[in-house]
């Protein structure tokens, strides 16, 4: 099992889960998210339960993340995190969630809470070199998705197979 953590920009906290490794190497590391699953937000005081398996991937040098929904095994919902390079360190990974959100819902992507990311810059007095990596990263990503690249060329369909048969 490995617990990971999302991070506020002061170090703080946001939520946490645990879940299993499905691939680790030099770039990233894959986990699975098991239904049932309890994630503990800080922020909002509250556990909620997940309803599905999630796949998800976390960069050590890109500055995302990215969890796919799936529901009788095929894809769902994706959720990419803008985030600084996630750290993996003796079970535990973190990453610090930058608030803007790249999302693929119902079948549209849109991108979510860039007041949250406003408010956020000014609490957190985020660098400039933050704030240009943080736009820079949701057009590259935008453009990957656009051009079939690595993360959206079907490297975490790959893993839908590892999802353990149940009735």
């Amino acid at each position: 099992m490995i617990t990971i953590q999302a991070q506020k920009y002061d170090g703080k906290p946001h939520y946490t889960w645990q879940s299993e490794v499905l691939d680790l190497n030099d770039e990233y590391v894959v986990i699975l998210s098991y239904p049932e699953t309890e994630i503990k937000h800080y922020t909002k005081n509250i556990v909620f339960t997940a309803n599905n398996w999630w796949i998800e991937l976390y960069p050590f040098k890109e500055w995302y993340t990215i969890s796919m929904e799936v529901e009788n095994r095929k894809p769902r919902d994706i959720y990419c995190n803008i985030a600084k390079p996630s750290n993996y360190k003796k079970g535990l990974l973190t990453f610090i969630d930058l608030d803007i959100d790249f999302v693929k819902r119902d079948g549209k992507w849109k991108v979510l809470d860039e007041d949250e990311f406003e408010t956020h810059q000014m609490k957190y007095n985020y660098p400039a070199e933050v704030v240009n990596k943080v736009w820079e990263t949701l057009d590259d990503l935008q453009l990957n998705l656009k051009n079939k690249r690595f993360p959206f060329d079907g490297t975490l369909e790959n893993y839908i197979n590892q999802i353990p048969n149940t009735k």
